[in-house]
């Protein structure tokens, strides 16, 4: 079976290679999303797409935004929270905002029209995960050293070749010349021995969406919306390898390797949707294109060496970067809603997502030597499935003010048999919320938490053995204010 590699969405160092290649996680890491919005969409578990008059609907189901029958101006603000099993980290990062503008008409059928505008955070990618020492039967540096034999120290001194790997390692003196060749190396310490090995990741940035949508409602019955968006990818990581040597009589103590990646880039897409109204009930459709992303890659790796004398030597490559594009693929939403009068509501969402349709390919696919991606590609088809998501929300109405909410859902593994995932990557999450609301005026609160697994290899499978299991969750906690007019 094919071993997917996954930590946090990076693929991690195999047998030397660097993660920084473009490959069939960043499909993954950029294809999911969550429906982040208002407090009432989100305390409501996302499962809003046979529901309307809310800034949510924009990105859930746009027909949602034809249901307007007065002005809206929104905003939410919270806390996002990553823990594993190892680590947790919080950062005040989750902004939503937007404002829908409802004009009236003189056709009696159509009575309204509703545009709007609005900037939301569709995925969070702050955390951290690190791993306790664990003992390796091979050092990283084998490989380096493997790469290194047979080329000249002229190549490695200036970095004309393994710019990014066995140069590092000839510059901080983890490679030296074997004697008197010009081409064969030792190191300082035996490299097919036990080593003792942690691993530390660090990630930040967002999936940010600028929308603009537009819908109306034709004599009650069907609402039609439509929404553009921009959205902008910021992702950054540092993966950190760290090796405590365990030869008595070897004169270094420790080193470690780091790879740094920023990824930044713009895409667009749409959303159409329809929500038939039927009295107390409403069935919603929903279509998601895939969002086209042309990203650009810029990396470096540096490489730390400790001497048990007290000398440390330090090397870092030259930035490298890299353009390509991304498509992620389209979504597929079924939405019902049981309007009790006006003191409940049962919602239920359908999502169905085909992972295995993400692509990678170059900025000109019509040159010749545009590299084709075509192994890359084939690692996404054989790697990911079609993935089915049920989120389920309820509101009550407690009295003329108050409102309380709750939200459950659930999401198939979007790993195939063959992808060899050990760890159960389906994924489960939970929601509660409350609001009090006026006339004119809103203010409510809203909490979401959501937990799946994750296989950690630090390096070859066939070296490692079982992956290490991460157990993360993921929460929000989130603020939100608005007005009607």
């Amino acid at each position: 079976m094919r071993k997917i590699i996954l930590a946090l969405g990076l693929a991690c160092v195999m047998g030397g290679v660097s993660t920084l290649a473009q490959n069939e996680a960043d499909v993954l890491r950029f294809s999911y999303t969550q429906p982040l919005g208002s407090v009432r969409s989100m305390g409501m578990g996302g499962a809003y797409g046979a529901l309307g008059a809310d800034l949510s609907s924009a990105s859930i189901n746009p027909a949602g935004m034809g249901m307007y029958r007065r002005g809206d101006a929104g905003a939410t603000i919270g806390i996002f929270s990553n823990k594993t099993n190892t680590n947790s980290l919080s950062d005040g990062a989750i902004n939503n905002l937007g404002i829908a503008l409802v004009t009236p008409s003189v056709n009696p059928d159509i009575p309204f029209f509703t545009l709007a505008y609005s900037r939301s955070t569709s995925e969070q990618y702050t955390g951290v995960t690190s791993t306790p020492e664990m003992p390796l039967p091979v050092s990283l540096l084998h490989t380096f050293l493997q790469s290194a034999t047979g080329t000249s120290f002229e190549a490695l001194d200036n970095s004309t070749l393994y710019p990014f790997t066995a140069s590092l390692a000839w510059y901080a003196f983890l490679l030296d010349p074997d004697g008197a060749s010009t081409d064969q190396y030792v190191t300082p310490f035996d490299t097919q021995g036990i080593v003792n090995t942690s691993y530390r990741i660090e990630e930040s940035g967002n999936i940010t969406d600028d929308q603009i949508s537009a819908g109306f409602t034709y004599k009650d019955i069907v609402s039609i919306g439509a929404t553009v968006s921009k959205s902008t990818i910021t992702y950054s990581s540092t993966t950190i390898r760290e090796e405590t040597i365990t030869e008595a009589d070897s004169d270094l103590a420790s080193w470690d390797f780091s790879e740094n990646l920023n990824i930044d880039g713009v895409g667009f897409n749409i959303k159409l949707g329809a929500i038939f109204h039927a009295n107390w009930l409403k069935l919603g459709i929903a279509w998601h294109s895939g969002t086209n992303y042309s990203l650009e890659d810029t990396y470096w790796n540096t490489i730390n060496s400790y001497w048990k004398d007290g000398t440390t030597n330090y090397a870092q490559s030259l930035n490298g970067s890299y353009s390509y594009r991304l498509k992620t693929p389209q979504r597929l939403m079924l939405s019902s809603a049981i309007v009790i009068g006006k003191n409940l509501i049962i919602s239920t969402d359908y999502e169905s997502v085909d992972y295995s349709s993400g692509r990678l390919s170059g900025n000109n696919i019509w040159l010749a030597s545009e590299y084709d991606f075509r192994i890359e590609n084939d690692a996404v088809e054989d790697s990911y499935v079609r993935t089915h998501l049920m989120r389920m929300g309820v509101e009550a109405r407690i009295n003329k003010e108050w409102r309380a909410r709750a939200g459950a859902g659930y999401m198939t593994s979007p790993f195939s048999e063959e992808a060899g995932v050990q760890g159960d990557a389906s994924r489960y999450s939970a929601s509660l919320g409350c609001e009090y609301r006026m006339d004119a005026k809103y203010l409510g609160i809203a909490w979401t938490r959501s937990w799946f697994e994750r296989d950690l290899y630090i390096t070859d499978p066939e070296l490692q053995g079982e992956p290490i299991n991460l157990a993360t969750a993921k929460g929000m906690l989130v603020v939100g204010c608005g007005v009607r007019f």
